[in-house]
């Protein structure tokens, strides 16, 4: 008998507990045996939180603590908690000394281990790197394509072709984008599976693809020349009795003019319902106004033209849909026949940077099962796994589920228990070739003796959160249904373990649901009128007592969270007391952060030389910590010409030049683009414009991830939410129209039906219209209807994410004839409120802008602290350590080595001293600490270092500034202050409830006025931040005069 057993966990069922139990049972039972489990997840995040979980757990159990875990474990295991104490401290050992077999792992990186072991068999590079970034292989694919047209003609004729029927269809005469698109499907399993049995080897030969154009235009002619010579034929018999269009009932809209369209070559995919109408029925070809000449004349040729009407009708019943279908593969054969082009320039690429796409690892292990024994494969590896624990399992692909179906069969047949763990419901990732059918049905299938476990307590969300999801999600998709117009009931039946029950019955928050529909009476893009919600809703729940780093946007789009970071940015109507910051991991992009627009734009000047940076520099004066004077070196190293040196050492002379590591707000933004820059130098050359090239295709993904506490709200999208929960959820975007679709997308599928019988699978672009009245209308029925679910999955994950207050937004849709546009859910989840919240506790509300839900009441965040009214905001500054810089003064230290005096060095290099050490000095006990720092950096000599300490001293105790180095104040050394655009860097300030007072150093310089007007700058700023008392001074020398401002 089987031991696999699957657990269908729906959200906030507690399936990581549930995977940590069944990993610590194992272990319980026998220790040694760590090494023999193989947990698999889906993401890096959830493997280091299982692992975290696993030996936090096993950790309590050694130490003989209560947990609920133990009290489990001893039931299914039957031991005491003695004996479950000692294993768990013997497992606890195991694993810490032999942590490398400690195997929690993504699918990925095990297929990847293992292909590690096979390099040689495979013909792969035993140096070969995985390539993550498809849009970079791709873009490189596309321009060999686009380099070779002067030589490859057939390809040429192919896309002007292509751009022409584009340009007939009215739409854009660029192709990149739809190519780029296109290549999208080579980096799917179904293609590489629909390969493996030959269905796509006829799209290489360009021979085949030409006669097979020439095959299906025969059809398509034929077709539209009979039907224009029937309906031409009925407009020359109308036309000699003297009559017109405009004599029949309805003109043009009517039954001639239908006609008329078809003899001008506009085949109509079936009969218009004023056609329908007149077959058979002569009053259906003129009104009861005309003059009775006319009628009689009408009446003469009715049964013509109802004969002809008859022949219109038997063509379209009987041969409309083929010839739709030829006219959508032959729209879209000039695509299919560049499909292996592109697939040869991306293999040329990788082969030449000697890499595999993630993807590919797949394929080639599916290949190797395929013609070797399986149990030596994996054998080979090192590993023999004998328990499998598989998280996320909706989320598995096809190809992964045939490699390592074997290792679960192998350890099911030795009588070793596995488990498989996922909820159908949060099937999101089918774009990445998941397919949540194998959990559906294909497993049970091929595993019919498994025993399946449904979770049906929600652990996660407050009861109104619940009971909301519950409702709804019982009736949308039986809705989405009804729209797809199909006989199954698919969506239903993956929806009929929604229902959840509340599994803290001590816990008394009932939580809070609202949802809003919005007339858009303002001309307002969709985007606009939600974002124009948003600080109502948090002012709301501030006021109420939810923290904002407790709320959350889930959005679907990178492009959206930035939307919303932009709008928050820049919004002026500000609420005294509410904090309007908002981070995000795509809000926070590179691209935005001034020292990364400070690096590309210097990088781009070095590229092209143009003036543009020179104007972008006058413009950041104000922003550079050394304002003119950095520009003033720019200009002399530019003058200079020596330029010509490293990517890497040029990024960092950059750096120096500008001072841009003294922005202390940036340095997160300066790391992550040295981090992008140190992976670029890994993979690839150091050339310029290639590095410029790769930045611009991967800008839009960079940027920095701000911690889980950070004091703002948060963006992200729902598909990085899943797994995690958040106190209150804002869903802003929710309102797609589930049957839009982009250029360029298009789905596989075989035809049964000449003149395509027989000619392997095609590829079918996504035009709704006519797809519906094609032979392939089911085959789009069935494709929407996993876009349907993919769709209402993602609005389950994210609705699912909330633990006490939820609130959805969205716009009403409607078209110019006061319809609703589009399939929305949004639509749907208002039509259900409408006719169902009324009979149950929900409170309505409406207005002449907008129709409102609420069920329960708002939940304030646990252990809410007091709102404080900073009057500062500040950032960290991480240590820059200038190798170049740092080298030069280690070398000066070791050549002053004799000297031990400060006044030994000149007043330029006392400066950087004194400044280095000031920067790092809080309080005037920090003075040794920092003296002590400053030689272990190489930066004094330890002759030098007594010297130092008193001259430093005796600087800090000058009764002038003495107070402004003790505890009485709040110490800000280098940090800068951003205030309607503009950047601060006072080298210390101090404050209190009292008083501010700003230090700027300039030791080793002269006094001048523009340093008075810098402090009186600083001040400026605080003044305007409400500090009444200010002061300012400025420090020359060590022993020279210390002025105030």
């Amino acid at each position: 008998m089987t031991q696999l057993s699957v657990y269908k966990a729906s959200a906030g069922s507690g399936k990581t507990f549930r995977l940590t139990i069944e990993y610590l049972k194992i272990i319980l039972a026998n220790p040694s045996h760590y090494k023999k489990i193989l947990a698999i997840t889906f993401t890096n995040k959830a493997t280091a939180e299982m692992k975290k979980r696993i030996l936090e757990q096993l950790h309590e159990l050694s130490v003989g603590k209560a947990t609920p875990y133990q009290t489990i474990l001893a039931e299914e295991l039957s031991l005491s908690s003695v004996a479950i104490q000692d294993r768990a401290k013997q497992a606890e050992q195991y694993i810490l000394h032999d942590y490398s077999r400690f195997s929690v792992m993504t699918i990925d990186a095990f297929f990847q281990s293992i292909l590690k072991a096979f390099a040689k068999e495979l013909g792969v590079s035993y140096n070969y790197n995985v390539e993550l970034d498809t849009d970079r292989i791709k873009r490189l694919a596309v321009e060999r394509m686009f380099n070779e047209l002067d030589e490859n003609k057939t390809l040429r004729g192919w896309l002007m072709s292509y751009v022409e029927s584009k340009i007939q269809d009215g739409k854009s005469w660029n192709i990149t984008n739809d190519i780029l698109t296109l290549s999208k499907e080579l980096f799917q399993e179904e293609i590489f599976l629909i390969a493996k049995d030959n269905k796509l080897s006829q799209w290489n030969d360009k021979q085949f693809i030409a006669n097979f154009s020439k095959k299906l235009n025969a059809h398509i002619y034929s077709y539209e020349n009979a039907m224009k010579e029937i309906a031409s034929s009925a407009l020359e018999l109308i036309a000699s009795q003297g009559l017109t269009v405009d004599d029949f009932k309805h003109k043009k809209s009517g039954v001639v003019g239908f006609i008329k369209k078809i003899a001008d070559g506009n085949m109509e995919p079936e009969l218009s319902s004023r056609s329908l109408n007149a077959i058979d029925n002569s009053e259906g070809w003129y009104s009861n106004t005309l003059s009775n000449d006319k009628k009689q004349r009408i009446e003469a040729i009715y049964p013509q033209l109802n004969d002809q009407l008859k022949q219109i009708q038997d063509f379209i019943e009987n041969k409309a849909k083929i010839y739709q279908s030829c006219v959508l593969v032959r729209n879209n054969l000039y695509m299919m026949g560049i499909f292996s082009d592109i697939a040869k320039h991306i293999h040329e690429v990788l082969q030449e940077e000697e890499k595999i796409l993630l993807s590919e690892s797949n394929k080639l292990l599916y290949e190797m099962i395929a013609t070797n024994e399986v149990p030596f494969i994996y054998e080979k590896t090192g590993n023999q796994y004998l328990y499998f624990l598989w998280d996320e399992f909706q989320d598995t692909s096809q190809m992964q589920w045939h490699n390592l179906k074997p290792l679960l069969a192998n350890a099911l047949a030795e009588g070793n228990p596995c488990l498989i763990v996922g909820d159908i419901k949060q099937a999101i990732y089918r774009w990445r070739n998941s397919d949540w059918q194998i959990m559906d049905t294909q497993v049970a299938r091929e595993f019919p003796e498994l025993t399946t476990v449904s979770l049906q307590k929600n652990w996660r969300s407050a009861t109104r959160v619940i009971e909301f999801n519950n409702m709804i999600f019982s009736e949308l998709p039986r809705l989405l249904q009804q729209k797809l117009e199909l006989d199954d009931s698919k969506i239903v039946s993956l929806y009929s373990d929604v229902q959840q029950q509340f599994a803290k019955e001590d816990d008394a928050r009932e939580g809070f649901v609202n949802f809003s529909y919005f007339e858009n009476s303002e001309d307002l893009t969709d985007e606009e009128l939600m974002l124009k919600q948003l600080p109502e809703w948090i002012e709301r729940l501030q006021e109420e007592g939810v923290r904002a780093e407790d709320i959350v946007f889930l959005v679907r789009k990178n492009k959206e969270a930035v939307a919303i970071a932009d709008y928050f940015a820049k919004l002026e109507a500000r609420k005294f007391g509410i904090n309007y910051n908002v981070v995000s991991e795509y809000a926070l992009l590179l691209e935005n952060a001034f020292v990364v627009k400070v690096l590309i734009h210097a990088l781009y000047f070095f590229q092209t030389q143009e003036r543009y940076f020179e104007v972008f520099l006058e413009q950041s004066v104000p922003y550079l910590p050394d304002g003119e004077t950095s520009v003033y070196n720019w200009k002399e190293y530019v003058a200079a010409g020596q330029y010509a040196i490293s990517l890497d050492s040029l990024i960092q002379k950059i750096i120096r030049i500008f001072k841009l590591h003294l922005l202390g707000a940036e340095q997160l933004y300066l790391m992550a683009f040295e981090e992008f820059l140190a992976n670029y130098l890994d993979s690839q050359n150091g050339n310029l414009s290639d590095f410029l090239l790769s930045w611009e295709d991967k800008k839009s993904s960079l940027s920095v991830t701000a911690g889980d506490r950070v004091q703002a709200m948060r963006v992200m999208t729902v598909h990085k939410a899943k797994g995690l929960e958040f106190h209150t959820v804002i869903l802003p975007f929710v309102h797609k129209n589930l049957n839009e679709y982009q250029n360029g997308e298009a789905f596989w599928q075989e035809s049964a039906t000449e003149p395509l019988k027989g000619v392997g699978e095609l590829l079918i672009p996504f035009t709704r219209g006519k797809l519906l009245n094609s032979t392939f209308a089911d085959a789009f029925k069935e494709e929407m209807c996993k876009r349907y679910i993919d769709e209402l999955n993602v609005f389950y994950v994210a609705t699912t994410r909330a633990v006490n207050n939820l609130i959805i937004l969205a716009p009403e849709k409607i078209t110019a004839k006061g319809e609703e546009s589009g399939v929305r859910i949004t639509k749907l989840l208002y039509d259900q409120l409408q006719s169902q919240a009324k009979k149950d506790s929900w409170t309505y509300t409406q207005n002449d802008a907008m129709e409102e839900w609420s069920y329960g009441e708002l939940v304030s965040s646990q252990g809410i602290e007091e709102i404080q009214k900073d009057k500062i905001y500040h950032h960290n500054q991480f240590f820059y350590q200038d190798f170049l810089e740092r080298f030069s003064l280690r070398i000066k230290a070791i050549d002053d080595a004799k000297r031990d005096t400060v006044d030994a060095h000149t007043p330029t290099e006392d400066g950087k001293i004194w400044h280095q050490l000031l920067e790092g000095v809080k309080y005037i006990d920090d003075v040794p600490i920092e003296i002590r720092k400053a030689y272990y950096s190489g930066l004094i000599t330890s002759n030098a270092i007594p010297n130092y300490k008193r001259h430093l001293t005796e600087l800090l105790q000058r009764k002038t500034i003495h107070e402004y180095f003790t505890k009485k104040y709040e110490v800000l050394n280098e940090r800068p202050f951003w205030m309607e655009g503009s950047a601060y860097v006072p080298d210390r300030v101090v404050y209190n409830d009292e008083e501010v007072v700003v230090i700027d150093y300039k030791f080793g310089e002269t006094q001048q006025s523009s340093h008075r007007k810098q402090v009186e700058r600083y001040l400026s700023f605080f003044e305007k931040k409400g500090f009444k008392n200010r002061k300012g001074f400025l420090i020359y020398g060590v022993f020279s005069e210390i002025v105030q401002v």
